[in-house]
């Protein structure tokens, strides 16, 4: 069209559309529905949701300009559809297109916008029921993750043919927005290859758990630490922070039934034993460590006096996994983050005696916890064991027995908070030291053999939320035989447009 508007458009149906459904009913189901189906539909049964299509290309487009002033007229119906939403499951009851618009990608559509109206809805699961013989249309539900999970006998009532019933779980997920299925794997083109793993944290575990999946002649996983799991590890360990270790367990369970898989824990591999390890495809998975010198993204420097090889100034791995001793009973925790490290840590030094001041930029301690809930129970929990919170304020030096700061109202009046040790959890940094190294020289690593090498998780980027540098290691796994695994595939988007 040459307004720039789109050719179709998608509306709920309404009862005055009816006598145009009624049309195009009738032309493609040899049993069609009675209008007065359609009008229970629309005003009786309140778990049913139907829309229709209409074309610009036809209609009061076309018209003359005197026309449509005398006459003014909705664009055709062309094609309409609806389901039913029951609990979280969207069953798509009926679809169609006019006889003379089929061919156009209007069904697709039809099918996508429903889709993702069910989404919207809350929906996890999207069914239908299709002919044994209408290969056309299955092949469009395979298109968008459907797959048949059962038949009806004898189900059309014309001639007694028999349904398919086609289902697509997880439409509200990621895995269904990239074609992936949550429990099927298709054999990866370039299985023949092996694959090195350095890192054996959440984003590592997951892509060795789906690269065996896939198929891979073989899969190494190397970790220098005694156990797998990374920061995820000692996360545990926090109070009330003991079920992260599901994501290990389940992960670490899954890898030890592969054949293909084989775990190497207390190995630290430099970029020569990378070279020399022999594998085709390097991944870096080596995570993050948290800021030593107070680097936030507030002030975006270090904080004068912040330095973690002092014995005043520590950061959470100095204290979680090398004891690093803590001389004197006030500890003031500086949290930029925003999320569960500060408070946890906080609620963990408090039940150890300490005396704990949690100072923090934002409104309150750990906002991030507002939206999963946890704040509801840990912030009053910090107060219960007299954690004094100073919330809406900076750090701005830190002295061996004072952190001197200020509140975001009033810059200018300087807050002292006598403290004998101060705890960082400011910001996180990529360990990628190994990955830029090994990046730095294509030449070398073509005649080691190694084909490509790539990084996942907190070694790309460090997150906020551990969801999404296993997403990462994932992603990386299911498409390890694209063309360049390094960008990810395009998805399908939310709202389809034709």
């Amino acid at each position: 069209m040459g307004n720039g508007q789109l050719p179709y458009i998608v509306q709920p149906m309404r009862w005055d559309d009816v006598p145009a459904i009624m049309v195009i009913e009738r032309e493609s189901f040899p049993l069609p529905w009675s209008s007065y189906t359609y009008r229970h539909e629309l005003t009786e049964n309140k778990n049913s949701y139907y829309m229709v299509i209409r074309s610009r290309v036809q209609g009061s487009d076309t018209q003359t300009w005197w026309k449509r002033m005398l006459r003014p007229t909705s664009p055709p119906i062309v094609g309409y559809g609806g389901f039913w939403l029951i609990a979280d499951e969207a069953h798509i009851s009926t679809i169609a297109v006019a006889k003379k618009w089929r061919g156009r990608g209007i069904g697709e559509l039809l099918l996508t916008a429903m889709i993702e109206q069910a989404m919207g809805m809350q929906a996890v699961m999207v069914t239908l029921e299709v002919r044994v013989t209408n290969t056309v249309a299955q092949n469009l539900y395979r298109k968008y993750g459907f797959v048949i999970t059962g038949t009806r006998l004898r189900y059309y009532r014309d001639n007694d043919e028999d349904a398919h019933i086609m289902t697509v779980e997880g439409v509200a997920g990621e895995e269904y927005r990239r074609g992936w299925h949550p429990e099927l794997f298709t054999q990866a083109s370039n299985h023949e290859r092996s694959v090195l793993i350095v890192g054996a944290g959440p984003a590592g575990l997951e892509c060795a758990s789906v690269l065996a999946e896939r198929g891979m002649s073989a899969v190494h996983l190397v970790e220098a630490a005694e156990v797998v799991g990374g920061h995820l590890d000692w996360v545990a360990e926090l109070p009330g922070m003991s079920a992260w270790r599901r994501v290990i367990d389940d992960r670490a369970t899954r890898i030890v039934k592969k054949r293909n898989v084989e775990v190497v824990t207390r190995k630290r591999l430099s970029a020569g034993d990378v070279l020399a390890y022999g594998a085709d495809i390097v991944i870096v998975a080596t995570g993050s460590r948290w800021s030593g010198d107070g680097w936030n993204r507030l002030d975006r420097r270090p904080i004068p006096g912040a330095d973690a090889e002092l014995p005043n100034v520590f950061t959470p791995e100095q204290l979680m996994v090398e004891h690093k001793p803590i001389a004197g009973d006030h500890v003031l925790i500086y949290d930029c983050e925003g999320y569960f490290m500060g408070a946890s840590l906080a609620e963990k030094l408090a039940r150890d005696g300490l005396t704990v001041t949690l100072v923090t930029p934002f409104a309150g301690a750990g906002p991030a916890m507002d939206f999963t809930g946890e704040s509801l129970f840990l912030v009053p929990q910090l107060r219960r064991l007299g954690v004094q919170i100073a919330a809406a304020h900076l750090v701005q030096k830190i002295q061996p027995d004072v952190v001197i700061g200020c509140a975001l109202a009033a810059p200018e009046l300087a807050v002292a908070w006598p403290t004998q040790a101060t705890l960082l959890v400011t910001s996180r940094v990529p360990r990628d030291k190994l990955y830029l190294q090994l990046r730095r020289d294509p030449m070398l690593l073509t005649q080691n053999g190694v084909e490509a090498v790539y990084r996942i998780g907190d070694c790309l980027a460090p997150r906020l939320h551990v969801a999404d540098a296993i997403f990462e290691g994932h992603r990386l796994a299911r498409e390890i035989d694209s063309p360049n695994p390094a960008e990810p595939l395009p998805y399908l988007r939310e709202r389809a447009l034709i």
